[in-house]
């Protein structure tokens, strides 16, 4: 019995020994696997590159540039490619598959992770930061092919290279892919560029209000990765300066308390709270104070007087058009091509002094030269119906915060047709002012407005005794933009 119980008890640890030394080998082999998957296409780069039967067999063509697809590959062909070493991989052709050999071989996009530098990078050849550094690469979105605990393999020109990167940690971010046009988005008033994501950085410059595409974005598209003429710059969808902004050094006084912004935009990140105290001012616009704090250095804050603050302004109820008087002259003119609202044409301007800019910015308060005109641009003389009138409009520009925008009618003004009779290419222009007031006598408060024409209307005339009509339409000149500053 004795005999039997040792026999039973030897078969168990041999068996046992065996059963522990294959679950060894198992997990030897799991703790030697990189995890990597195997490309489904790679894309051929070089002019030509050699095809061959199978490995190490023969060259049967040369592959002008083209992305194949992949069937397979050679054994440990992931450490090869981490230790940077020439990768066989088996490769669909039209009938059959053969074999390629590359080193630094370019996958899928999708095979990728897309993540951020935060600044400046050295490269190496190995897992080992030790060695002699290849090089550095500057902040900016790369290709990451594989991870391993803080190191990155990452795509760079000489090749995949490993980088270990410093704190701050770089980022994920998310890629839409080379065959989407990305994500779109309207840059509402002036905004600031980064060479990283980070708001506390220093601004590489900024852009006027535009649409933007992006293939690469941040936190919930939060910030975007968009070309430039400066490159590859971020912007942040939550960070804009005032269109108004202008450079002039004044004291301001917080009566209350302010929260200190990091950028003048009310979504961008809060700094802290100013006490009450009188600050210097060295930029300001839009309501925003640019100033330098002793414990929070530059920041912003917003102050307005109430009677100032566009969040408190209420339009007319009701706009009644006032008749509009100002001074009148004719022009005769050569006609050209291009002209649009046939055979009257007629324009609104928006005068600055002299000038007309469409950039330009009146002060609160200011006097807004406007000018409006009608020319005959038919090769007929044309006799305008006496009783006809044209009414002008100003209407306040609302962001609406998607980009669109709400136009709210604030002032309106009739022009009264006193010149009749019209020659070929002849003009009547009236100049007149505006004096920032709405129709209820109320300044109007700072910001974006649009002095237009109101339109379509049909303009009675007749040409050799003949009654006719034109309609005429919304043009490039039958409205003009009107900009109002801070005080």
């Amino acid at each position: 019995m004795k005999h039997k119980l040792f026999i039973w008890m030897l078969l168990m640890l041999l068996f046992g020994s065996g059963s522990f030394t294959a679950m060894n080998n198992a997990l030897a082999a799991v703790s030697d696997s990189t995890g990597m998957r195997l490309p489904e296409e790679i894309s051929l780069t070089a002019n030509s590159t050699p095809i061959y039967d199978e490995m190490d067999g023969d060259q049967l063509y040369d592959a002008a540039p083209q992305t194949v697809q992949v069937a397979g590959a050679e054994n440990n062909w992931d450490r090869k490619l981490l230790g940077g070493s020439k990768v066989w991989f088996q490769i669909k052709t039209s009938n059959e598959v053969k074999w390629v050999l590359l080193q630094n071989p370019q996958f899928e996009e999708t095979y990728y992770n897309y993540v951020v530098l935060m600044q400046e990078e050295s490269f190496y050849s190995s897992r080992s930061t030790r060695g002699l550094s290849l090089g550095t690469i500057s902040p900016q979105v790369v290709r990451v092919v594989y991870t391993d605990g803080e190191y990155y393999l990452i795509e760079t020109w000489l090749g995949y290279k490993w980088i270990h990167p410093k704190p701050p940690n770089i980022q994920q971010a998310q890629y839409y892919g080379r065959n989407s046009s990305g994500l779109s988005a309207y840059l509402r008033t002036i905004t600031p560029m980064f060479r990283v994501p980070d708001a506390g950085s220093e601004v590489a410059g900024v852009l006027s209000p535009q649409d933007v595409q992006a293939k690469v974005t941040l936190n919930n598209n939060e910030w975007l990765y968009i070309d430039t003429w400066e490159g590859k710059r971020w912007v942040n969808t939550r960070i804009s300066y005032p269109p108004d902004l202008r450079s002039e050094e004044r004291s301001l006084t917080l009566t209350d308390s302010a929260i200190a912004y990091e950028h003048p935009d009310k979504q961008a990140r809060e700094l802290g709270r100013l006490t009450p105290q009188k600050v210097t001012v060295f930029e300001h616009g839009g309501g925003w104070h640019h100033i330098h704090s002793d414990w929070l250095g530059d920041c912003w804050i917003y102050q307005l007087n109430p009677e100032d603050d566009p969040a408190a302004y209420t339009p007319p109820t009701v706009v009644i058009s006032k008749v509009i008087t100002g001074v009148k002259k004719s022009h005769q003119y050569e006609l050209g091509a291009g002209w649009r609202n046939s055979p009257f044409d007629l324009r609104m301007v928006v005068l600055n002094g002299e000038r007309i800019n469409p950039e330009g910015f009146f002060t609160i308060g200011q006097e807004v030269g406007l000018r409006f005109s009608i020319q005959n641009v038919s090769k007929d003389e044309l006799e305008l119906n006496p009783l006809t009138s044209f009414e002008v409009e100003i209407n306040r520009q609302l962001d609406s915060g998607d980009g669109s925008i709400k136009p709210e009618l604030v002032w309106s003004g009739k022009i009264l047709a006193s010149k009749s009779v019209f020659k070929s290419g002849e003009s009547e222009e009236l100049t007149f002012i505006w004096d920032q007031k709405d129709s209820d006598g109320k300044q109007v408060p700072f910001g974006n407005y649009s002095v237009q024409i109101k339109l379509p209307m049909t303009i009675d005339y007749t040409k050799a005794g003949a009654s006719e009509q034109g309609q005429a339409q919304t043009a490039m000149l039958t409205h003009f933009p009107l900009r109002i500053s801070a005080p």
